[in-house]
């Protein structure tokens, strides 16, 4: 069965806050603990997805140019490299040649002309590189 698709919108945030208050209430013996905890949470989850939502979109506008078109249905092996890449090289500062050496075992099926696009988009974007520790400061 496939799963659903999460569409992100205007009160994506707001819906995460409502459930993380909900779950952290039933904690907290104090109510105004667990919304000030929610909110918190909601900035520093939002600081994180921002910049892999931001990296999904460039991916998507390159693979939608009639020089590197992918099919929609073929994509999702794309945005997972990507993805993968920008977590290991950008945040975590793996040697980018020895990330490369796993995404070329792990998705063989992949046009590595367009991964290629793909990497240098997002280095013309200016995507901006955010440690795991940095993002919890936001």
């Amino acid at each position: 069965m496939a799963g659903r698709k999460r569409n992100w919108n205007i009160n994506t945030p707001i819906r995460y806050q409502m459930k993380v208050e909900r779950v952290l209430r039933g904690v907290s013996p104090r109510p105004e603990l667990a919304e000030l905890a929610a909110e918190n949470q909601t900035k520093v989850w939002e600081s994180g997805s921002s910049l892999y939502r931001q990296i999904r979109l460039i991916a998507k506008d390159v693979m939608s140019k009639s020089d590197t078109f992918v099919n929609p249905a073929a994509r999702a092996q794309y945005y997972a490299a990507v993805m993968h890449y920008y977590k290991e090289v950008m945040v975590l500062g793996v040697d980018p040649a020895a990330v490369r050496s796993v995404i070329e075992s792990k998705f063989a099926g992949m046009d590595f002309r367009v991964f290629d696009a793909i990497l240098d988009a997002l280095t013309g974007a200016g995507v901006p590189v955010r440690r795991p520790a940095e993002r919890a400061t936001a």
